[in-house]
């Protein structure tokens, strides 16, 4: 059986997540978050950072978008999750069970990139244009240069999470 979380529980894992990012406590962050974070279903599986790499790499979706200069982050990103949900419940369901994975996409106020949970469980950040992952700490760095920096300074940075 995969390893699962609920939707309680993912929320909490990437509520912690902010708060150690951003030297909030969780009460705060809870709040300050609030409706700006989505786990839609009731029970995700957890995906490893290499296996979406994997998925995304291959995907004619996100190639589509990617290679298209028209299109810009949050579309990449949309077709990103778009190929993983495909992957996970129709394509390859993991051990035969058809539960969304732990995957989505964060919205900033100048870029929007993914988000995942893998086992431990370990949130981390997919940008699909730099094909680059980052676990730790969200201050936003890890883009070296490809949108402005303090894009991911501070939980008012953030618009959007869905899972």
């Amino acid at each position: 059986m995969p390893a699962l979380l609920s939707n309680v529980e993912l929320r909490d894992v990437l509520i912690g997540w902010f708060a150690d990012s951003f030297g909030s406590t969780p009460p705060a962050v809870r709040t300050d978050i609030g409706s700006r974070l989505e786990a839609g279903d009731a029970r995700f599986q957890l995906i490893a950072a290499t296996e979406v790499q994997a998925v995304v790499r291959q995907s004619s979706i996100v190639e589509a978008y990617d290679s298209a200069d028209r299109y810009d982050c949050e579309d990449v990103a949309f077709a990103a999750r778009v190929a993983i949900a495909n992957d996970f419940l129709v394509t390859n369901p993991r051990d035969g069970v058809r539960i969304p994975p732990a995957f989505g996409f964060l919205l900033t106020e100048q870029h929007a990139l993914n988000v995942g949970v893998q086992e431990g469980p370990t949130p981390y950040l997919l940008d699909v244009y730099t094909n680059r992952i980052h676990f730790g700490r969200l201050d936003g760095s890890f883009l070296d240069g490809f949108v402005p920096d303090g894009w991911l300074s501070g939980i008012r940075k953030v618009r959007y999470v869905f899972i």
